[in-house]
């Protein structure tokens, strides 16, 4: 797909000398996307929307208010998986019941009480179902080629846009927060960490054991494998905008839907499909190449 993008961008370029005045600008924007999940039947995916955007791009003028318009950027996508909590798909990550820290690191403890493996009066503390709310976040450099079609000319003017996309990852990041049944992050009760101290936040606390449970990794890393994705993505960008003529170049106002066809669920031996939708909404500026 790189090459065929390569070669078209070439071609036109090419041409683009007969045909009209080339632009070249740069945009600032916000992302929101989330990720339809096949995977995760204990969870309920929704957006985020504060994802940056900015890139760069080259207008190149075709024929009869048609133009091509090859672009780099660099992009956030990502989503939040809230645990279900109440019904047959919820999935507590911690039965409720009583548990205690040992006062493993607690000076202040009787050595008899300390690392002892006995749940001493001092030491005990009672939890509930315990769920695990996850974002995850892919940050991304996107290539875009964009047949673009100004119907309305003049000083202002709309467009309809379309094209393909390829992403490529360059980091990720998720991050878990633990609540309880009711969705509260705290708890009505005093906790004891590992190291003795006192907190009421459940995901500290599960923070300060030991456990197999990753609540900071990185996705296209596989620190968790239940959450691991291929670092490429492709698809389909649709859009539509307007633009204002200026002294020195046109201003646009742009809104674009991109819609994923590669499945990223980068998880061994399994068909379950995980495929980005997102949306981008973007200020660009450009001005005449040359003047």
């Amino acid at each position: 797909m790189k090459n065929i993008l390569i070669l078209i961008i070439a071609i036109t370029l090419a041409s683009s000398s007969l045909q009209g005045q080339l632009y070249v600008g740069a945009k600032l924007g916000l992302a929101p996307s989330l990720m339809s999940f096949e995977s995760q039947p204990n969870h309920k995916s929704s957006p985020i929307f504060l994802n940056p955007l900015a890139g760069v791009m080259v207008e190149i003028p075709i024929v009869f208010g048609f133009s091509i318009q090859p672009e780099v950027q660099f992009v956030t996508r990502g989503t939040k998986l809230k645990a279900i909590r109440t019904g047959n798909k919820a999935k507590a990550i911690i039965a409720e019941g009583n548990y205690f820290s040992d006062y493993s690191l607690d000076n202040l403890a009787e050595p008899e009480d300390r690392d002892n493996g006995k749940a001493d009066e001092k030491e005990r503390f009672d939890l509930p179902n315990l769920y695990e709310n996850i974002k995850i976040k892919l940050n991304y450099v996107e290539s875009q080629l964009m047949f673009k079609y100004e119907f309305i000319g003049g000083s202002n003017g709309l467009y309809l846009e379309t094209g393909p996309f390829f992403s490529l990852g360059i980091g990720s990041k998720g991050t878990s927060t633990i609540v309880n049944q009711d969705g509260k992050k705290t708890s009505d009760n005093q906790l004891i960490a590992n190291d003795a101290s006192i907190t009421e936040n459940y995901t500290d606390l599960l923070k300060s054991y030991p456990n197999d449970l990753l609540l900071d990794f990185k996705p296209f890393k596989g620190d968790r494998q239940e959450f691991q994705f291929k670092k490429s993505d492709m698809g389909i960008a649709v859009g539509a905008g307007i633009y204002k003529e200026l002294d020195m170049g046109r201003l646009y106002f742009d809104a674009r839907i991109l819609w994923g066809l590669k499945n990223i669920n980068g998880k061994a031996n399994s068909s379950a499909s995980i495929k980005s939708r997102s949306a981008q909404f973007s200020i660009t500026y450009l001005f005449p190449l040359g003047g």
